[in-house]
């Protein structure tokens, strides 16, 4: 009788992890919308699209995507920021964050459009941030990231006046070539649709504010 009674517990826990694991893992949050105009959707899994709200849970494995006219800002459980402009799609593919001095990392897909990337507590050797055309390592910045879809990327990285104007911020990497591009503060390059970077440029993203 005991060991029945124990095999029937085993048996309950083993159903309930099996049931609700996935669903939790599903269902994590890792940020919430800090700013949202003036409309945007969440989509998990194999579910539609879900309009957000401000302050609203957004989801690891999310896919956000923001209308015409439109604009999104993510804020993340260490503070970092993602910002999304109009027409704009991205994928939180990895968010784990306990707390200072804790393992972490962080993984955003930029798929199409324009976005503004500002780091938070996640160490940053962790984050990984990329589009169709290029993967960007960051050293702790402010970034801002154009994606029209077109097989181009054009990375930039903010001067806040916070760093050495020669230190690498950003190290943006083409998927197509394996050519590297080291940015310093104030400066953004593009990729074009061979893989290939163009000259380093002075200023910020163009249409990208």
């Amino acid at each position: 009788m005991r060991w029945r009674s124990g095999r029937q517990f085993l048996f309950a826990a083993i159903s309930t992890v099996v049931l609700l694991s996935p669903a939790t893992a599903f269902a994590e949050a890792v940020g919430r919308t800090s700013a949202l105009v003036p409309s945007a959707t969440q989509q998990q899994g194999g579910s539609g699209p879900a309009a957000l709200n401000l302050n609203d849970s957004v989801m690891r494995n999310a896919v956000l995507e923001t209308a015409k006219g439109g604009a999104l800002e993510v804020t993340f459980a260490d503070n970092s920021k993602l910002s999304m402009g109009e027409a704009s799609e991205a994928v939180i593919d990895e968010f784990t964050y306990a707390g200072p001095a804790t393992a972490s990392s962080q993984s955003l897909k930029m798929t199409k459009g324009l976005f503004r990337f500002v780091s938070g507590a996640v160490q940053k050797d962790k984050v990984k941030l990329e589009t169709p055309a290029v993967t960007i390592g960051i050293r702790g910045t402010v970034l801002r990231v154009k994606s029209p879809g077109d097989g181009t990327t054009t990375v930039g990285v903010d001067d806040d006046g916070t760093h050495p104007p020669d230190m690498v911020l950003a190290i943006v990497i083409s998927k197509a070539t394996g050519q590297k591009v080291e940015l310093t503060p104030g400066h953004y390059v593009t990729f074009g649709q061979d893989g290939l970077p163009g000259d380093i440029q002075q200023g910020t993203v163009p249409g990208c504010n």
